[in-house]
């Protein structure tokens, strides 16, 4: 197997268990959760990625020495896996402060500040995190912080990105001994290789805090003898606490080496698979790291995923005020390119709905244009109608006129125009011998049926020729029904 890649397994049982206890919920549910934990040790990155699912646990640990191998591994892994990388003992410093109690918003640079007031100035800038712990006083809460010097975290940081790898999360390893030490009950204490030479011993005061100790490597021992003083001036303090009559001390002990030989009535060592039963009890010779790796990804996949530890983060606050800003970038590119989209979509649903709404009006307008020859040939009729109609009506008036004349006229009188209107309305104009016959005429016309309305006009005399002859004009109406129209 390469050495970039080697696989952690455990048995299918197991596995399952592991799917099951560290994915609960519904039967059924389709729910993953995955996650990579890293650690740069000696120029090489140690890491595993662990996935979970309904089936189980798999694993790989990855060790890579190169930004290529780093690209191929996190190609496999996907853009979507948290990446967290853990930071040793040996590159913070863990104390405990308390405070009264604040909003969320002004817990960290408070906490920054008290962390400064308690180191020397010398110790230079830092970056802090925390975890609240149980608190002792009404009013007040406590607060776990983890100080890094900036500068030794930039460096940290710095190896890990010649080697092609950015966390999304700087994680002290303190936090994930206490998700880790939640799974080991049956542990007073834990201890593993975090590095080539130095070993963390974990454990959890009785308000929830962490005593955690770095025990380096002294020179000239192999084997456990390496750790030997170290371990003892560990031990030796949590005997104190312990009464005669109590249970031994009970130690995990992550990795090889175990130092079983220090064993008595007060201290009992213990094998990794009776601290962790679901872990894997061992893996290839010189991978202790990448097991513990393993065992801190499987503590810490489902808070990660959940959220649960943003406070804890390490990373430095100018890298997460990048992210946040890269992150504000790509949320207003994706916002302006939905919008461009919606906006595409909607210039092209309105020209759809135009090209609709324009083979509407062209329908319409044919159906009115034919609507209107209609109409047109409809009142063509209408006037022949009208036409045919007043023609019927006013058929018999000119012999009504004729025979009204012919019967009211007075003898010597001529007519020289008669004009009838549409209403009936009926001028007369003629001449007369003299103006007894001119006037003589309205009286006959008023008393003959077919005329009504009789208002004489003017009547004059006029020279013609060696003669006189009188002009006349009367006004009246045709009476249709009295003509018998």
């Amino acid at each position: 197997m390469p050495r970039s890649q080697k696989r952690i397994e455990t048995p299918s049982a197991e596995t399952a268990e592991l799917g099951k206890r560290l994915l609960p919920g519904k039967r059924g549910r389709n729910r993953s959760s995955q996650i990579v934990v890293c650690l740069p040790c000696n120029g090489v990155a140690h890491g595993v990625h662990l996935r979970l699912n309904r089936s189980g646990a798999e694993a790989r640990q990855h060790q890579v020495s190169t930004a290529a191998q780093a690209a191929k591994v996190l190609k496999e892994v996907g853009d979507k896996c948290p990446i967290v990388a853990i930071l040793p003992k040996s590159l913070y410093l863990l104390r405990v402060f308390e405070l009264p109690k604040v909003s969320a918003e002004e817990v960290p640079p408070i906490l920054e500040l008290e962390a400064s007031a308690v180191l020397p100035p010398e110790f230079g800038a830092v970056e802090v995190c925390y975890r609240l712990v149980a608190s002792r006083k009404e009013g007040y809460e406590r607060y776990e912080v983890c100080i890094a010097r900036r500068e030794e975290l930039g460096a940290y940081l710095s190896a890990l990105e010649l080697l092609g790898i950015r966390p999304g999360i700087v994680l002290p390893s303190a936090v994930a001994w206490v998700q880790l030490l939640k799974t080991a009950g049956q542990a007073d204490l834990l201890i593993a290789a975090l590095g080539s030479d130095q070993l963390e011993a974990v454990s959890l005061g009785s308000d929830g805090t962490v005593n955690i100790r770095t025990i380096t490597a002294a020179g000239g021992a192999e084997g456990a003898e390496r750790y030997q003083r170290g371990l003892v001036e560990c031990v030796r303090p949590l005997l104190t606490t312990r009464t005669a009559d109590a249970s031994a001390l009970s130690i995990g002990w992550i990795g090889p080496h175990c130092p079983s030989h220090l064993a008595n009535g007060r201290v009992m060592f213990k094998d990794l698979g009776e601290v962790l039963p679901s872990m894997p009890a061992k893996t290839e010779s010189g991978g202790e790291i990448g097991v513990l790796l393993y065992h801190f990804s499987a503590a810490l996949v489902e808070a990660v995923q959940a959220g649960e530890l943003q406070t804890s983060n390490l990373l430095p606050s100018e890298i997460r005020r990048r992210q946040q800003q890269s992150a504000l970038r790509k949320s207003v590119l994706w916002a302006a390119s939905l919008l461009v989209l919606a906006c595409v979509l909607a210039y092209m649903a309105m020209r759809t709905m135009v090209h609709r709404y324009q083979e509407r009006i062209g329908q319409l307008s044919t159906k009115i244009e034919s609507i209107r020859k209609e109409g047109e040939a409809v009142g063509r009729r209408i006037e022949q109608l009208e036409a045919m109609r007043a023609a019927r009506v006013t058929g018999s008036d000119f012999q009504s006129i004729i025979a009204g004349l012919y019967d009211s006229s007075p003898p010597n009188l001529t007519y020289s125009g008669v004009e009838l209107d549409e209403q009936g309305k009926l001028r007369l104009q003629g001449q007369a011998e003299s103006l007894a016959t001119a006037f003589l005429l309205p009286e006959q016309l008023e008393k003959n049926g077919t005329f009504k309305e009789v208002q004489p006009g003017d009547a004059s005399r006029s020279r013609k020729g060696e003669g006189t002859v009188v002009e006349f004009r009367v006004d009246c109406k045709l009476n249709r029904k009295g003509s018998g129209q």
